[in-house]
């Protein structure tokens, strides 16, 4: 699977485009993924250049546009992209001067684009159809065949050409209320299908479903997770079938594709609202997956949540984690929810996604149209001056810091998983779980961490957090085991998970759970101590086993120790359950506990510090500050010891001395990230 590999190469003769951890590789040279989204065939044909000089000013080296369907079909199976009919059409000369500058071009065909444009993309008559429908698939054939032989073959980075890389649709949604009838989901179409593909049998169907049915045609899809886990089955098929349907389309589009001779790598965005994405599956079908991110003006905290989730996910499993629509202005339609949005926004967000390990992304819009406010130029080519500068300064430190030589150092790492998402998007696992406590206090406490997806993580981390997980398949249980096993050391709280995918007991001898619980009688919570550190939880949970973790409950019968949970040593890691809700203060006894020294932590709550290192032994020491207010903080750094030269990116330089960690201290703006670069002295 090409995201455990070092590349994905897509070579044509002497020619080739690559995708490595230190980005696309065009021709022998390197190319940072930093794009700007411009509709050519919104803008009038004669302020084409006038905005492409702008991207050369600002220096943006990727272009980056969809291609309307409906558009430039002038009638069924009749194109025009050289502008025969109108100037705006002219696909062909856009992409003659997007070459002529020297730029490269990130092509997003569709066939579906969205955009606030008309039908999304395809004809009208086409949109009747769901995207797999073989009448669909026939509109699109004759549409991706014209499109690919007169202007995206013959313009490939691998011909020579400035076109690097082709987006397959656009945010594939199955859309299964939509199309409930075309699909099965009511009466017979596509789920009745996959299920009989699936169980063969609707015997063997009603074993798993435990259920009665007759026939397939009677069967209805269970969308919402069941009470009783002895029927997961039910729903964890309905969400394996809406991630069968993504994968057919994207199957099928990139097939169109290629055999139409399309050479430059393939890739597809997501995101993240239903969690009926599979990043990881979707990556086995193109050459790499991005997502898109939107958020509230100037970030609010739960904003600046999603975006570490958003990021760390892709950087857990993407070779290149990129972002393909990262919000620059918004949608008319949206801006009641968002707020407008201005430099301040558009420079926390890129800076703080870089310091979480974002690798690159597409500013959409860059280039202002129809619907659409507060993008940093506009369809003249005028720049919006706070916004523009704004951006150009990101350019700048990006490309000064050298990301692409720098890896984030982090010993902690948060469980996540398919099933997860999606019991968390169904509200199952609300922001009352305790994953989401944990996620949280992670943030709150100054922590950076990765995600462990057990299914696919080749990397291991000495400390693996598995809070609130009630389902677990048997290969990631056994995964787990593997990496405990090899030295990680993996919490559960407050009881290690119950159930499979399938609603069967999840039965293992080192996963061992509660007898009884403990409360008070008020809701008022229970304080226990573990080793000298208290925290609170409404319920604590007893456990019996040979290997007790012993914690004083105060002021519950006279100060009383309870077996709180276990440790237990397997191969050079252990187990350690605490029956207690995710807290600060738990996470504080886990740490303290199992030893773990961190090697980057802020000591000022809610301010975030990453670190990242290079091959060359220099760091870089990013402080998030997502508060409205200006904050100091002190950072916790453990690096080797030693003379350190110490400077901040616009700021003063200084000298350190490292003995066996040292700290740092910096006083940080409202909604500002500080970036410090720390180098060895000879």
């Amino acid at each position: 699977m090409f995201y455990s590999r070092e590349e994905k190469v897509i070579i044509t003769l002497e020619r080739s485009v690559r995708i490595t951890k230190k980005g696309f590789i065009v021709n022998g040279r390197r190319l940072d993924f930093i794009a700007g989204e411009f509709h050519y065939w919104r803008v009038l044909r004669e302020n084409w250049e006038r905005i492409l000089n702008r991207y050369l000013e600002i220096g943006i080296p990727i272009v980056s546009t969809y291609v309307p369907w409906n558009y430039h079909e002038v009638g069924e199976g009749v194109f025009d992209f050289s502008g025969e009919t109108s100037p705006q059409r002219d696909l062909n000369g856009f992409i003659e001067l997007v070459e002529s500058k020297g730029l490269f071009l990130f092509l997003r065909p569709g066939p579906y684009i969205y955009a606030e444009w008309p039908h999304g993309g395809p004809p009208k008559e086409a949109v009747k159809y769901h995207r797999f429908h073989p009448e669909f698939l026939r509109r699109a054939r004759q549409y991706i065949e014209a499109v690919c032989r007169t202007s995206i073959v013959p313009n490939q980075a691998t011909k020579g050409g400035p076109i690097f890389l082709l987006q397959v649709d656009n945010e594939i949604d199955p859309y299964p209320l939509r199309w409930q009838r075309q699909l099965g989901i009511i009466g017979e179409g596509e789920f009745k299908k996959w299920l009989e593909m699936k169980y063969h049998s609707v015997d063997r169907l009603n074993e798993a479903w435990k259920s009665s049915f007759t026939t397939f045609e009677e069967v209805s899809p269970w969308m919402d997770p069941p009470g009783d886990p002895k029927y997961l089955n039910r729903f964890s098929d309905y969400r394996e079938f809406l991630q069968w349907m993504m994968l057919q389309i994207v199957e099928k589009i990139a097939s169109l594709y290629r055999t139409n001779g399309v050479t430059v790598p393939l890739i597809v965005n997501i995101y993240d609202y239903y969690g009926f994405h599979d990043e990881v599956k979707l990556s086995q079908h193109v050459d790499l997956v991005g997502l898109d991110i939107y958020l509230r003006r100037r970030v609010p905290w739960e904003e600046f949540l999603k975006l570490s989730e958003w990021v760390k996910r892709f950087s857990a499993f993407s070779i290149y984690p990129i972002s393909i629509e990262f919000q620059s202005g918004i949608w008319e339609g949206s801006l009641h929810n968002t707020g407008p949005i201005d430099w301040i926004h558009e420079r926390f967000m890129a800076l703080s996604a870089l310091a979480m390990g974002l690798k690159g992304w597409n500013w959409y819009m860059f280039v202002c149209r129809d619907n659409w406010v507060s993008s940093p130029i506009n369809e003249w080519g005028e720049t919006i001056k706070g916004m523009f500068s704004a951006m150009g300064e990101v350019i700048k430190i990006y490309r000064e810091l050298q990301l692409q030589n720098f890896r984030r150092v982090t010993n902690i790492s948060l469980f996540i998983s398919p099933m997860l998402l999606h019991l968390r998007r169904r509200n199952l696992l609300n922001d009352g779980s305790d994953w989401r406590h944990m996620f949280n206090t992670l943030h709150s406490y100054g922590l950076d961490f990765t995600f462990y997806r057990p299914d696919i993580s080749r990397e291991r981390s000495e400390l693996i957090l598995i809070p609130g997980v009630p389902i677990l398949s048997k290969k990631e249980l056994s995964n787990i085991l593997k990496v405990i096993e090899k030295g990680s050391k993996v919490v559960f709280n407050p009881w290690p998970p119950s159930y499979t995918p399938t609603g069967e007991p999840l039965k293992n001898p080192h996963l061992i759970h509660p007898i009884s619980s403990l409360r008070h009688d008020r809701d008022r919570p229970l304080h226990a101590n573990i080793g000298g550190h208290t925290f609170s939880s409404l319920y604590l949970y007893l456990f019996h086993t040979d290997n007790p973790l012993k914690a004083e409950v105060e002021g519950f019968e006279e100060n009383s120790m309870i077996e709180l949970g276990y440790r237990k040593r397997l191969g050079g890691g252990e187990i350690l359950t605490v029956g207690a809700e995710s807290s600060r203060g738990l996470l504080e006894a886990i740490l303290s506990l199992l030893d773990i020294h961190l090697p980057v932590r802020s000591l000022r709550e809610n301010i975030i510090a990453t670190l990242h290192k290079s091959e060359e032994e220099e760091y870089l020491l990013f402080i998030i500050n997502p508060l409205e207010t200006m904050e100091t903080t002190k950072v916790e750094l453990e690096i080797p010891p030693g003379e350190w030269a110490v400077s901040r990116y616009g700021g003063d330089k200084d000298i350190i001395t490292v003995e066996k960690s040292s700290y740092l201290y910096s006083e940080i703006g409202p909604k500002d990230v500080a970036i410090y670069k720390l180098t060895p002295k000879s």
